[in-house]
């Protein structure tokens, strides 16, 4: 009689597994998240006229390089850093948000968030989010600066110089399961040779401080971007220290990079020959979501007149994150 019992009990256990962890499964969701600093084309132009790159490398001859670069990349959410008037069509023909759509189906194509960041109202070394409308919804949106003045692109009193950079982020809903979490999108400062004021630092402080201000406690959040600094300086541990966790430094801790990603850094050296060592670039994650690959894309596209080139002068970076 017992052994009647226990085959049904059995089946009937294994049955609430299986239904338990389709739950958990359909609870998850993967999000590909890159980064990729596209370069000014005023900047641009001052490094061609200078000798530095190739006259190749103008916007209106590079600007379909980059948006096949992205649509190849194919991120969900994605986050522009150096965006300019020309990149965004207010001056010229080479919107980057027109270029990609044309790369994409109707059902595929991005929503882009920008806000004007000079105290006269333009675009000028600017950040831009975009995400795939097919997968969120946006909750709210927003610009602040990192100059010690939260709502205004101006410099506090104690602020070192070119500080004021803007950061855009989004609060974003998750169209299948619901799920909420905010997006940002940072460009700090450069910390280099000769530059000894704190800046750097002092954007990642003041990144911390908003950001901590703006996401509720506990709940999930990602930073994306340009942070000028590398995985040893003070500016990323000030990140660090305030509980994000960086996707590179994660999955490498894990033995999960691939050589691709472990043989050079996120810039590509001026002749093109390949890469430096340098990673300003970073993803950084908290709250329920987990690294599970981390990738630099260093493929060239051919410029206008068909001559392959590294489209700007840093490499896209993008993280797959699972929010649980």
């Amino acid at each position: 009689m017992k052994s009647f019992l226990i085959f049904p009990l059995i089946s009937l256990m294994f049955s609430f597994a299986v239904d338990l962890m389709m739950e958990e499964e359909a609870d998850r969701i993967i999000i590909k998240v890159g980064s990729y600093n596209i370069c000014t084309p005023s900047s641009r132009a001052k490094q061609i006229k200078s000798g530095t790159i190739a006259s190749d490398r103008y916007w209106s001859n590079c600007a379909g390089s980059v948006a096949a670069m992205v649509n190849s990349i194919d991120c969900d959410i994605i986050a522009f850093q150096e965006v300019g008037d020309s990149t965004w069509g207010v001056k010229g023909k080479c919107d980057i948000r027109s270029l990609v759509a044309d790369g994409r189906s109707k059902d595929d194509r991005y929503v882009w968030v920008l806000y004007p960041n000079t105290a006269k109202g333009t675009i000028a070394y600017d950040n831009a989010i975009g995400f795939k409308k097919n997968r969120f919804s946006l909750v709210d949106d927003g610009i602040f600066w990192l100059g010690g003045v939260f709502d205004a692109p101006k410099y506090a009193e104690d602020a070192p110089k070119e500080t004021a950079r803007p950061v855009v982020w989004v609060k974003l809903k998750d169209k299948r399961t619901k799920k909420v979490f905010w997006f940002f999108n940072a460009h700090l400062t450069l910390q280099g040779k000769g530059i000894t004021d704190g800046r750097n630092l002092y954007t990642a402080k003041r990144l911390m401080e908003y950001v901590t201000e703006l996401v509720p406690e506990g709940m999930p959040s990602v930073i994306a971007g340009d942070f000028n600094a590398g995985y040893d300086t003070e500016s990323i541990g000030e990140i660090i220290s305030a509980g994000y966790e960086d996707a590179y430094l994660a999955l490498k801790g894990l033995s999960m990079l691939t050589e691709n990603v472990l043989s050079g850094g996120t810039q590509p050296k001026k002749d093109e020959t390949g890469s430096g060592s340098w990673i300003p670039d970073h993803i950084f994650y908290r709250n329920g979501f987990v690294p599970l690959s981390f990738d630099i894309d260093r493929r060239k596209f051919p410029a206008l007149n068909g001559v392959m080139h590294d489209p700007s002068d840093h490499f896209p970076i993008v993280a797959e994150l699972m929010l649980e």
